[in-house]
């Protein structure tokens, strides 16, 4: 056994039952021709005992190969470096193996770097003598080649399961990483959309408040004209002569006057729209409001409409409290309408404590509405109630005021099974 001040002395039956357990030195086969005691104490001769650490570099890549060492004791792990120069384990090379064979048996330097996982007692045969053994032992020689095709097959089926593994996980990632793209689209688009309908609502509020005023002040006119009318019909009333036209005049005013009134409506339902009468916000419980606005509505029909609330805790808000009346009075109203005469409203009201957000639930057991009905609920004017009962602008107006909040409306609902439309409001 060759000496230095690495080596470790051990008494020779130690050694020789380290060596048995080595590859190297084991039958592989079912003849019988393992080797002889005499044989294995010859070798030993041959090999140096050195005792390292745990997380010690036996050598690195790129270094010049000129021994083969046996793993007598412990294990140790096999790194390639990376692009970064950082070292990645391909393999593990456990006791009663060896390494470093293929720096000598090719006349490189070393392709990997070997690091110990454990303490380990290796055994190093120099180069000199190797090439002596593996050319005069035949089952030293055999028990390499086979020891060696042993490991880079096991280190081949690893790297194929590590790959399988990497690829798994990539498709894994890929397929994350669609749906959180597809996520991020559709949150873009319904963000796009959002700053869309609000340019719209905008431009469209501005446009209403230019028709509104401009109808306002010839219509200021026409009622000025008919006050001045009815009075000259008034002198004449007394007389029989005139009788005729005065009814005829006055069944024409009264038709007039309605048509008036229609009017004015509008114009109030677009300077609702517009959001001219801008009142200071003030802080108010949900609860609260929806209660009294109750109680408004069910004094104004004949209805036998059962009102149920399911009102949980939420923060008060700081709103215009004209505009949370006509959000809620129109869409309660809708709810009214669609009843014929008996029937239930339910409204809810909850917070949402992830998106800081009221959701207020108005939900009716009316006749429905269809898809087409839905789609164009929300355009201007737009109504299915018979003339004189609804103009189409509640809903836009409500609208209107909810997306200037930063808030919703939603709308769901079948034909014949009534309708359920949530109110988004953002507590900020």
């Amino acid at each position: 056994m060759r000496n230095d001040d690495k080596v470790m002395l051990l008494p020779e039956d130690n050694i020789l039952y380290l060596m048995k357990k080595n590859i190297l030195f084991q039958n592989i086969t079912e003849k019988d021709d393992t080797f002889t005691k005499e044989e294995l104490q010859e070798l030993a001769k041959y090999i140096q005992l050195k005792q390292i650490g745990a997380g010690i570099t036996v050598f690195r890549e790129g270094t010049i190969g000129k021994s083969l060492m046996l793993v007598l004791q412990g294990t140790v792990g096999v790194y390639v470096a990376d692009n970064k120069g950082d070292d990645i384990l391909i393999a593990t090379i456990q006791e009663g193996s060896f390494f470093g064979e293929m720096a000598i048996i090719h006349k490189t330097v070393r392709t990997a770097t070997i690091k110990t996982h454990t303490d380990c007692l290796l055994g190093v045969i120099i180069e000199e003598d190797f090439w002596t053994h593996f050319s005069i032992n035949q089952t030293f020689s055999r028990n390499l080649l086979w020891g060696i095709n042993k490991r880079l097959t096991s280190t081949h089926l690893k790297l194929v399961q590590e790959l399988i593994r990497s690829r798994e996980t990539l498709l894994r990632y890929n397929e994350e990483l669609e749906q959180e793209v597809e996520k991020k689209t559709y949150q873009l688009r319904q963000r796009d959309m959002q700053l869309l309908a609000i340019d719209r609502i905008v431009g469209i509020g501005t446009l209403a408040a230019g028709i509104a005023h401009e109808i306002n002040n010839p219509l200021s006119i026409i009622k000025s004209g008919i006050g001045f009318i009815r009075k000259k019909l008034d002198v004449l009333d007394g007389e029989s002569k005139y009788d005729d036209i005065v009814e005829s005049f006055d069944k024409k005013i009264a038709s007039i006057d309605r048509s008036i009134n229609r009017i004015e409506k509008i114009i109030r339902s677009m300077m609702d729209f517009a959001r001219l009468d801008v009142e200071n916000s003030t802080t108010v419980n949900i609860g609260d409001f929806i209660n009294n606005v109750i109680n408004i509505l069910a004094m104004q029909h004949s209805k036998n409409i059962e009102f149920i609330t399911e009102l949980h805790e939420t923060p008060s808000i700081l709103i215009s409290t004209s505009d949370l009346t006509l959000c809620l009075t129109h869409v309660i109203k809708n709810a009214i309408d669609a009843i014929e005469n008996n029937g239930r409203i339910k409204i809810t009201a909850s917070y949402d404590n992830n998106d800081k957000e009221i959701v207020l639930k108005i939900i009716d057991n009316g006749y429905g509405m269809s898809k087409d009905t839905i789609d164009k609920a929300f355009n201007h004017f737009f109504t299915t109630k018979r003339v004189g009962k609804g103009i189409g602008m509640g809903l836009p107006v409500t609208e209107s005021i909810l997306k200037g909040l930063g808030g919703d409306i939603n709308i769901e609902s079948k034909e014949g099974e009534g309708t359920i439309v949530t109110l988004v409001i953002p507590v900020k």
